[in-house]
């Protein structure tokens, strides 16, 4: 029951039992004993259903028996073809391609689909692949035989398994080798652009040096943007200021922090956000990943409510982001982030607090985030990063960067032009290799795959490609 005040006091629980109300037209609705107050529920209250067991059991069936794709490396497929050519499979981000061995022919009965080739190289048991997303670009009606359709699925997945060992194979060298003869001011070609979002001002010293035309802000500490914001225009650049992830009631407050920073640009990243900027035109406007625009619908929601932009979903695997750029509102008023620490999770418990204080909350907890760095180890050892942000609210960051680089050229030629880099605890001499690094990709200087390889192959700069390699 949504009374337009305090998210954190509304009523609401499980429906038990619907039935007829006392009065005419009236429903009457059973919870669990003293999940809802009626004291606390007025007439005109919104009232919304958040889940169905239904609804649910039906999604779940959609999925349900496809065990088969556990575990396996998703594949992104697109088809090509018309009729009196060879058909062409393509594994997007693995350049990896084959061709039928005989030519399409004009379909009379059965022409080849979506549907059809998805059965087919779908029959991936037995191997380490699963079938992700799958394009079918077809002309005209046309046809194969199914034998023809089974050959090049063996054939692709020879020739993806050659690929991978190559690719074990061959010396990575190092990241710094790789940039040797790219200046600091290498920029993007064919009209791609690359902002970088920093967290100290090291890092906007390294990106205003690189020559990073728009640099986004992201400090624990809100009260130090406007010297992040005078320091970004000295050196010639657009600042955008991020806002918190999360705004609650009473919170206001933080957006007028931000606008009194004076910034070119907000990078927004709540609901609260999109409303106060909704009818700033003279700010540019950045959608963050954090309001999960992973379909058109979502896109076309933010962008109606003022946003310029929107930063893709990082729920999305590489193939479901390509599926993105092809579909409204275009690859324009998307940006996506090809280089990040991905924030597993987002608490509102405050460790920093817990552990290096004897207060209670902000008030009284001297604030130790300022001073102290705090990392979490995980049951293999590996050490995550946790940070602080003005509400006190901690994220964890993955301890290992995820980069999109091997996926880079397939989404620059699905129409892509707007990409991100973004740092978290790198100093200057490292977020200046970073940046260099994906001003080279953009420019064309070096591929994605070898990028990639050189960036695994640097103790400092681990990545892995993550949520986008799907599976």
């Amino acid at each position: 029951f949504d009374s337009g005040g305090d998210t954190e006091r509304e009523q609401g629980g499980n429906v038990y039992a619907v039935g007829r109300g006392s009065g005419r037209g009236l429903v009457r609705l059973e919870f669990g004993r003293g999940k809802v107050r009626s004291s606390a529920v007025n007439v005109g209250d919104r009232v919304w259903k958040t889940a169905d067991p239904a609804l649910a059991k039906q999604l779940r069936s959609t999925w349900a028996g496809r065990a088969d794709r556990a575990g396996g490396e998703e594949l992104s497929l697109v088809v090509r073809g018309r009729a009196g050519a060879r058909l062409r499979v393509e594994a997007l981000g693995h350049g990896v391609s084959v061709e039928s061995e005989e030519c399409l022919a004009e379909a009379h009965s059965r022409p080849l689909d979506a549907g059809l080739l998805r059965a087919q190289f779908g029959r991936l048991g037995g191997t380490r692949y699963a079938l992700g997303a799958l394009r079918a670009e077809l002309e005209g009606g046309v046809m194969l035989p199914v034998s023809a359709l089974n050959r090049m699925r063996r054939a692709l997945v020879a020739a993806l398994d050659a690929a991978a060992e190559e690719s074990r194979r061959a010396p990575a060298g190092s990241l710094q080798q790789l940039l040797e003869g790219i200046g600091p001011g290498a920029g993007a070609a064919a009209g791609c652009s690359l902002s970088v979002l920093c967290r100290t001002h090291e890092q906007i010293a390294a990106a205003l040096e690189a020559g990073v035309e728009t640099v986004l802000v992201d400090f624990e500490d809100i009260r130090r943007y406007p010297d992040a914001v005078a320091r970004v225009r000295e050196g010639g650049a657009r600042s955008v200021l991020a806002t918190p992830r999360i705004q609650k009631p009473g919170e206001v407050g933080y957006f007028k922090v931000i606008d009194r920073a004076g910034p070119d640009g907000i990078l927004v990243r709540n609901l609260g956000g999109v409303a106060h900027y909704r009818d700033r035109d003279d700010l540019f406007r950045l959608g963050d990943f954090s309001l999960n625009v992973a379909n058109p619908l979502s896109a076309d929601f933010f962008l109606g409510l003022g946003l310029d932009r929107v930063t893709v979903s990082y729920d999305l695997t590489a193939g479901q982001v390509l599926d993105l750029l092809g579909s409204r509102p275009g690859p324009s008023r998307y940006e996506l982030t090809l280089h990040q620490h991905m924030p597993m999770f987002h608490m509102e418990h405050c460790v920093f607090c817990a552990f290096l204080s004897d207060g209670k909350d902000y008030r009284d907890c001297g604030r130790p985030c300022e001073e102290h760095e705090v990392q979490l180890r995980d049951r293999v050892g590996m050490l995550h990063p946790l940070k602080a942000d003005v509400g006190c609210r901690n994220t964890l960051f993955n301890g290992k960067a995820q980069t999109g680089a091997k996926f880079f050229a397939a989404m620059r030629d699905a129409g892509a032009r707007h990409f991100r880099v973004e740092l978290l605890d790198e100093d200057a001499a490292e977020a200046a290799r970073v940046i260099g690094a994906y001003q080279a990709l953009l420019a064309g200087e070096v591929g994605g795959a070898e990028l990639w390889r050189s960036l695994r192959a640097s103790s400092q700069l681990g990545v892995t490609v993550g949520t986008l390699e799907g599976g």
